[in-house]
C-alpha cells in the first residue's frame, strides 16, 4: 500500500515568501497548496485537510492567530506552524497554547 499523500498549505500575504517556501518543499513529494489570502487558505483546509499548515503571523486581512484558531476548529489534527519576522515570546506561548505546533 503506498504511503498517504502529505499535503502542505502555505498562507502568506507575500507571494515571494510563498514561492521560496514552495521551492524548498518541492523536492519532498508533498502536495503543496499556497495562497496569499487567509480566507482562501481556510477553504483549502476544509476541502483538502492538509497535514501541515505554514502561515504568516502578520497579514492585513486576517492575522495568523485568527487563522490558527479557525484551523483548530475546522481540522484540529493539522500541524500548524506560525511564521514571523518579528519574534515575540508572549505571542509564541499564546500560539502554542492555542494549538500551534511551532512558532518560527
Amino acid at each position: 500500500m503506498p504511503p498517504a499523500e502529505v499535503k502542505v498549505l502555505l498562507i502568506d500575504d507575500d507571494s515571494h515568501v510563498l514561492e521560496l517556501i514552495r521551492r524548498v518543499l518541492a523536492h519532498t513529494g508533498a502536495r503543496i497548496f499556497a495562497t496569499t489570502d487567509p480566507s482562501i487558505g481556510l477553504e483549502i483546509v476544509r476541502r483538502e485537510r492538509p497535514s501541515i499548515v505554514l502561515t504568516d503571523l502578520a497579514m492585513p486581512a486576517m492575522n495568523g492567530m485568527q487563522v490558527l484558531q479557525s484551523i483548530m476548529e475546522i481540522h484540529p489534527s493539522a500541524e500548524v506552524v506560525l511564521m514571523t519576522g518579528q519574534y515575540n515570546a508572549e505571542e509564541a506561548v499564546t500560539a502554542i497554547k492555542m494549538g500551534a505546533s511551532d512558532f518560527l
